[in-house]
């Protein structure tokens, strides 16, 4: 190169951190073939000059028009001020923006004087001003057939040039230069770059010149840039073949772009102060040079370079670092997220890279994704030594000629001696990809030694011919393994020595598969590729999230204001909730802890659509958001973002399962018991606690015992105590305080506090504990919500079901989403609904429990705020007292207290995370109730005999069905409870006087006395 002015060497420092990743592309092979090529190249001479202050450039383009074609040239809206055919002066001949030359029987010099203005705004891929040149579009008139072009180009003298070149000159001319490129080989299209750079250039062993062209004010990224791009060429070089041009620039540009041509790389002003740019981006676009550039794409077949590109560079820099496994399983999750039935299509649909619009991301999924994922299973399939020389092989022969995914089948095929006709055929051809689980999974011991047997299941209509690996646990043994696979079912049997305890299908994503459930982090390509959208503005955040509202427009996502929203909406759809204050968000998620400063995304299962995500929104101020919002289209992978000023300050993972994981043989827990404690040295500890929970089962007698006990011992401590009761709903609280002031006897309490219609267990397990607490004058708090509603909950359409009138009782701080809360209510849920469980019915019972935590929750934190020297003992069913996720860490959502959680410990109910201290009490049984036997029913005002039972000596005293009972040892009956509170107070063998009036045929009813043992 000559080059009249000395270039200088830059050096680099540290980039500063600016997290913004930017969307790359390569340009070559992407335009026109022409109708009826001509046998040799089109030659075209090509020189411009520039009008910087009007945005304008003026040009002259001359063909060689070879005789017997016509000559098609794209000119759009260029301004064709001439056109000379062998020097005479001829109208354009231009429809519809296409300039097409009649054959002529002779060569023909064609001649056309262009020109064209440019936006001042620098808003489209072009540009002309004084701070640079870039010309990307159509730019000057474009042959429909590939051409060699000679360019030449009239720039101010503090410029630098760049365009597709093996050689270039400059040639001072004042306050102006000329620089001129040569390039040996014909091209769809040539680009055109200059600016006030810094040109750096540097000769490679082997000869190559590599070059750096960057603005002042970053010119300290000049020296990392080199070396980095310098690693790149030798690494590809190695791996493929010799670079495929004299020449390789790093140029940067004052657009947002991502370009790879021949012989350069075209880099944004703001893509390039990104300190992962040298390590990700920067060495993909170099490995285009091969693929994609010297070796072109036959668009026939679809696009195989972008997939190609990915694997041998971002999934390769992955693997360099150990992280080709999260690579790999990222973009099983980008692909999932954003590719579904409806939009999903065959690998040779994928042509060319798009934007990074929504509609786009499917496409670019398969292109990508897909495609990498593809020559990563033939790399497992061949291996390393014959997957690389097959690319070798390819590129020889291929270079500066198009190819195709026939020609790739081909070289692969040969370099291996395999027929990979299915391979290939099932992966390109098909829309869809296969899902795997087990079924039948049976372990046991056969001749002494463990044996697993299990089916492996292809989730599709037509079965993958699949090598499917597997990873066993058995002992401290690690066994890996590979199950060919050609059906839906494939039976499998693996014998060993130890007893396995974990299978894992596919634990380092070699497979191209749908993800389980487990296996999907909740992360925000999951909402951008969503079919199924809503978005939540929260009341007065209108004017702070308005610049949000355009990217919810691009992804097809209305906006609905939370005043107008029916919360049945909710469900069935990916949510993003604008501003964590609305009604819908609270009711859900409660108060999400999320910064107060700058911008915050995160991304959590929607918890009324297994499947589907709810996205949070929080932002500081309106421009926070308009500083963060056009960023978000780059960071799909991640479940949670911060941005300060626009910049990145934390971006996290949820964290998923890697690999489908299925337990075999869980052993049991055990504890290194070094120091049991005592009764009252626990009691001294946990006396410290303003909360001291008591988990039961409700018929557990030695739990209810155990709860006596630790109220008693409490109150030993300090008698400044409460009752917090599960068995009561807020709405009997006056008649409980009347029973604990002593206003009220037992009977009076049981009836107005409507114990057996709202509870119905067995009063005599609870009976001890309120008689202390009335002796002792010990506030009893009832904790709950009306039975009606969580049942209506459950019934119904979930809590959006419920009225207005309800739901405004209800707290409003709902934390549906908390660590292991709905995974644990499964449990419960499947066992009780067997067969019949159903997700929908699923998400009904989750909504009913959390209303009934929450709610409990709620009336701890309130008494405790209003009483705050008191200590609360809380009696409720263990599966409400589990510290990680029911109502302690709702109370601790609403009041900074220390919490305590104890309960008994049986065979295989209690897990760690549970409680803070455990008892081993020995089993404890009530006395049988006493029964009438009888059946009843209200009806008619009274309480009818419906039938017997042989649990008492009711049909034995001869009672008959129909009669009504009125009075039990003189105790009028006007209720079922009413026996019930009666028969409290006897033991089991007693002999009660029971009245009854007896309807006679035609005569007045009979009134009778009996009595009943019972």
């Amino acid at each position: 190169m000559k080059n009249d002015k000395p270039v200088e060497p830059r050096m680099a420092c540290r980039v500063s951190s600016l997290a913004v990743f930017f969307w790359c592309t390569f340009l070559a092979g992407l335009l026109f073939c022409q109708s009826a090529a001509a046998s040799q190249p089109l030659r075209l001479d090509l020189s411009v000059t520039f009008d910087l202050d009007r945005h304008a450039l003026q040009g002259v383009a001359r063909f060689s028009h070879a005789g017997g074609d016509e000559l098609k040239l794209r000119v759009g809206d260029l301004a064709v001020d001439d056109l000379r055919i062998d020097g005479a002066k001829t109208a354009p001949p231009i429809t519809d923006g296409l300039l097409v030359l009649a054959a002529a029987p002779q060569p023909q010099a064609v001649e056309i004087t262009f020109s064209k203005e440019f936006a001042a705004d620098r808003s489209a891929d072009s540009m002309i001003d004084r701070r640079g040149i870039v010309l990307l579009d159509a730019w000057y008139p474009l042959p429909l057939a590939e051409s060699e072009v000679r360019l030449s180009a009239e720039i101010p003298a503090d410029f630098y040039a760049v365009s597709e070149a093996d050689d270039m000159t400059y040639t001072e001319q004042g306050t102006t230069k000329k620089v001129s490129f040569r390039f040996a080989h014909p091209l769809p299209f040539v680009h055109f770059v200059a600016g006030p750079y810094e040109l750096r250039e540097e000769v490679l062993p082997g000869g190559t010149i590599l070059a750096t062209y960057f603005f002042p004010e970053d010119r300290e990224f000049a020296g990392l840039y080199g070396a980095k791009t310098k690693e790149y060429l030798a690494r590809y070089e190695k791996l493929i073949g010799p670079y495929p041009y004299k020449r390789y620039s790093v140029v940067e540009n004052r657009l947002p772009t991502g370009f790879a041509m021949p012989t350069f790389t075209l880099l944004g002003q703001s893509v390039v102060r990104l300190p992962f740019i040298t390590e990700t981006s920067l060495g993909h676009e170099v490995l285009h040079s091969w693929f994609g550039n010297a070796v072109g794409v036959d668009h026939g077949q679809g696009n195989w370079c972008e997939g190609l590109t990915t694997y041998l560079a971002d999934q390769a820099f992955a693997g360099d670092k150990g992280e080709g496994v999260d690579f790999r399983k990222g973009q099983l999750v980008k692909y999932q997220s954003v590719v579904a039935h409806d939009n999903a299509s065959a690998v040779p649909d994928f042509q060319d890279a798009g934007d990074y619009g929504t509609i786009s991301l499917a496409t670019r999924a398969i292109g990508y994704n897909k495609v990498s994922m593809i020559f990563h299973m033939l790399r497992q399939r061949l291996g390393d030594d014959i997957f690389f020389a097959a690319l070798r092989n390819f590129y020889e022969e291929k270079k500066f000629q198009r190819a195709s995914w026939d020609d790739l089948r081909r070289h692969f095929a040969q370099a291996s001696g395999k027929d990979l006709t299915v391979f290939f055929d099932q992966w390109l051809n098909r829309p869809d990809v296969p899902g795997l689980s087990v079924d039948k999974g049976r372990l046991e011991v056969k001749d002494g030694n463990p044996e697993l047997r299990f089916e492996l299941v292809q989730e599709g209509d037509i079965p993958y011919q699949l090598t499917v690996p597997v990873r066993i646990k058995a002992g401290k043994e690690i066994i890996d393994r590979n199950i060919e696979v050609t059906g839906g079912r494939t039976p499998v049997t693996f014998s060993f020595t130890t007893m396995p305890s974990e299978l894992v299908i596919d634990p380092d994503y070699n497979l191209m598969r749908r993800l389980a459930a487990d296996e999907l982090p909740s992360v925000w390509s999951r909402f951008q590729g969503g079919a199924e959208k809503l978005a939540v503005m929260a009341a007065g955040e209108e004017e702070k999230f308005a610049s949000f509202q355009p990217l919810l427009a691009e992804m097809n996502c209305p906006v609905v204001p939370e005043a107008e929203l029916d919360e049945k909406e909710l469900s069935g759809k990916n949510i993003l909730l604008l501003g964590t204050g609305s009604k819908a968000g609270r009711g859900l998620f409660a108060v999400p802890a999320l910064p107060a400063q700058g911008f915050s995304l995160e991304v959590r299962e929607n918890p009324l659509s297994p499947g589907l995500v709810a996205v949070l929104v929080a932002a500081e101020s309106r421009a926070e958001v308009e500083a963060a919002v056009h960023k978000l289209r780059h960071y799909g992978k991640y479940s949670y973002l911060h941005f300060v000023g626009g910049k990145i300050a934390d971006k996290r993972i949820t964290e998923s399962e890697s690999g489908r994981i299925y337990l075999l043989d869980q052993p049991p827990r055990g504890a290194a018991v070094e120091k049991s404690l005592g009764f009252d040295e626990i009691m001294d500890r946990i006396a410290r606690s303003r909360v001291v929970y008591v988990g039961e089962t409700h018929v557990n007698q030695a739990d209810h015992l155990l709860q006596y006990r630790v109220l008693q011992a409490l109150h030993e401590r300090n008698p400044n105590l409460a009752v917090g009761m599960e068995m009561f709903n807020r709405g009997v609280q006056q008649a409980i305080d009347a029973y604990v002031a002593g206003e009220i006897d037992e009977r009076r309490f049981l009836k107005d506090a409507r114990y057996f219609k709202n509870w119905g267990y067995d009063y005599r397990f609870y009976r001890d504990i309120l008689q202390f607490a009335r002796a002792n004058k010990l506030p009893v708090v009832a904790l709950n919500l009306d039975k009606d509603v969580v049942s209506a909950t459950f019934k119904e359409e979930g809590i959006a079901g419920l009225s207005e009138e309800i739901r405004k009782t209800l707290p409003q701080e709902r934390d549906l989403a908390m660590a292991g809360y709905r995974e644990r209510l499964a449990g419960v849920f499947q066992n009780h609904s067997g067969p019949h469980f159903n997700e929908q019915k699923m998400t009904n019972f989750v909504q009913a429990q959390v209303l009934w935590d929450e709610t409990m929750a709620e009336t701890v934190a309130d008494f405790l705020k209003k009483n705050p020297e008191t200590t609360m003992v809380v009696i409720a069913g263990s599966g409400h007292v589990v510290k990680e996720n029911a109502i302690p860490p709702r109370v601790a959502r609403r009041i900074d207290v220390a919490q305590s959680v104890v309960a008994n410990v049986r065979e295989g109910e209690l897990a760690p995370e549970e409680a803070d201290y455990v008892f081993f009490s020995n089993p404890v049984e009530l006395p049988p109730a006493p029964m009438l036997g009888v059946m009843l029913e209200e009806k008619d005002g009274g309480v009818v005999i419906a039938g017997f039972s042989p649990h008492g000596g009711a049909e034995k005293a001869r009672l008959k069905k129909d009669d009504v009972i009125l009075a039990v040892d003189g105790h009028e009956i006007a209720t079922v409870d009413d026996i019930k509170i009666t028969l409290l107070y006897k033991k089991h063998g007693d002999i009660v006087k029971v009245k009854v009036r007896r309807p006679v045929l035609l005569l007045p009813d009979a009134t009778l006395d009996f009595e009943v043992e019972i």
